[in-house]
């Protein structure tokens, strides 16, 4: 099957382009790090190279857009972008004589960075615009045959991307938002290629063939602490994390064709998300997490598809005769830089509270990073419990009002909770439930048991909001936060 950008491979001067000085001018597993052939296949290898771009297409909206590569609109591919169901195909670079691939959104989605090669030319990489316009040039490189797959950190304050120098291997770098600081993060003999950062900011994932055969590796985001994810005779590449952090979803042809799996962090719990003939590839998480899309040729060329997160429900986004290829969905943005994606942010523009919203049992609410696993290890959702809801008055009382660690897991439903005691002895308290402002609401005497002893309390009567109950006896005063949302 002669896909469009197979054809373009076989353009005697974009092949020339493809070819680094020393290495074979057959179509092999050398040209899985060669970025212009987006799709090649190879022959006894049984793996079609889908050299393409895991870029980050971070976005504050739950679906937002998708940007991605096609040449439907001529010879040579041009940036497109689209809504999240497939709807509102544009072309936004349209540049009849440049090759334009692997799009990045920037966390704010207002600019995008890509790989621009104008016909006779080496690769660099390009800032624009989401609309197309104000385009510039970030790379001038003239050692480097090419500079690719760039990516944007959550914070929208560095890019990440792959490079190969002239007669070496593809290394990955990175640099500040505007072209300066390039700092060479790998240095090895073999091919790192394919980077994009965790949710928080904090490793870079990507695949290499060092150790003998294409394999996921995670590193800290200075190049330090490498650590092998996956370790198969098979191909396993274009690894991208999940918006939680919790996940990581690649391409392999482990079972004799390409197909998507899911697996945890560490490389445990390996799962298969797609099972079809042909060959799927190239995914990409939704910000919320909820989806995935991704590359497959199942209907004849290359388009560009999109899956519930557990794999099933695929559909077919792009449906045009000619290949639509390098889907830029990507991970949720950290603007102010905390570690907590915006989306799951109590406070995404203070770094100093780094606490993640959730929701549990209808309620949403502001926790931090313990309670954070616990609600998820509970079965609850990350992020606010509905489309329209907001993280309520409780999100920002918590924020203004204590200059504290606040913990609100297990939270009362709708305002019914219950704090337990452990008393040396028996004795009276006095029991205060303020509100936010410290005006007390109740006040009650108990009768204390010496021993482990339960209080229950009801605040359901009161206004959404966060409460103080003290219990005042002899033996000191207990403090618990309560945060109540009807």
């Amino acid at each position: 099957m002669a896909h469009r950008y197979t054809q373009l491979f076989q353009n005697p001067i974009l092949k020339s382009q493809l070819q680094r000085p020393g290495k074979s001018d057959k179509i092999g597993l050398a040209f899985l790090y060669q970025p212009n052939a987006k799709r090649l296949l190879i022959k006894g290898a049984r793996i079609l190279a889908l050299l393409l771009l895991l870029s980050n297409a971070v976005q504050v909206t739950a679906q937002g857009k998708i940007a991605f590569t096609s040449d439907r609109d001529g010879y040579i591919p041009d940036i497109y972008t689209m809504n999240a169901n497939g709807s509102a195909q544009t072309n936004v670079t349209n540049s009849p004589d440049a090759i334009d691939l692997e799009p990045a959104f920037s966390p704010d989605q207002r600019k995008i960075v890509f790989r621009s090669s104008p016909l006779g030319l080496n690769n660099e990489l390009y800032i624009m615009n989401a609309d197309g316009s104000g385009v510039a040039r970030l790379t001038y490189n003239a050692d480097a045959l090419y500079e690719v797959e760039p990516s944007f950190s959550p914070n929208g304050r560095k890019i990440v991307f792959a490079a190969s120098l002239v007669g070496q291997s593809y290394d990955i770098y990175i640099m500040n938002v505007d072209g300066s600081g390039i700092t060479r993060l790998t240095n090895n003999p073999a091919n790192d290629a394919n980077p994009s950062f965790s949710p928080d900011g904090r490793t870079i994932v990507f695949h290499s063939n060092r150790d003998g055969n294409i394999e996921v590796y995670v590193m800290n985001v200075d190049g330090s602490h490498l650590v092998r994810l996956t370790n198969n005779p098979a191909t396993d590449a274009y690894p991208v994390f999940s918006p939680d952090g919790r996940k990581i979803t690649f391409t392999s042809d482990r079972n004799g064709k390409l197909d998507i799996y899911l697996m945890n962090v560490d490389g445990s719990g390996v799962t298969r998300l797609t099972n079809n003939p042909a060959n799927d590839g190239y995914s990409v998480f939704s910000p919320d997490g909820s989806k995935i899309a991704f590359l497959s040729d199942r209907d004849g060329n290359d388009e560009i598809y999109a899956m519930n997160a557990n794999g099933s429900n695929q559909v077919n986004l792009t449906n045009n005769p000619s290949d639509d290829y390098v889907p830029s969905w990507g991970t949720v943005a950290d603007t102010d830089g905390d570690g907590v994606p915006d989306l799951y942010d109590c406070e995404p523009l203070n770094k100093k509270v780094a606490k993640y919203i959730v929701c549990h049992d209808g309620l949403t609410l502001c926790v931090d990073k313990a309670g954070f696993n616990d609600h998820l290890n509970h079965g609850d959702k990350f992020g606010r419990c509905g489309a329209t809801a907001k993280a309520s008055e409780i999100v920002q009382q918590i924020i203004t009002t204590f200059n504290v660690a606040i913990s609100t897991y297990p939270n009362p439903n709708k305002g019914q909770f219950s704090l337990q005691l452990n008393n040396t002895k028996a004795n009276k308290a006095e029991v205060l439930i303020a509100d936010a402002k410290g005006v007390t609401v109740e006040r009650r005497h108990v009768q204390l048991t010496a021993g482990k002893q339960t209080l229950s309390f009801n605040l359901g009567n009161k206004a959404t909001g966060l409460y103080m109950v003290k219990v005042i006896s002899e033996e000191g005063v207990q403090t618990i936060k309560v945060a109540v949302q009807r």
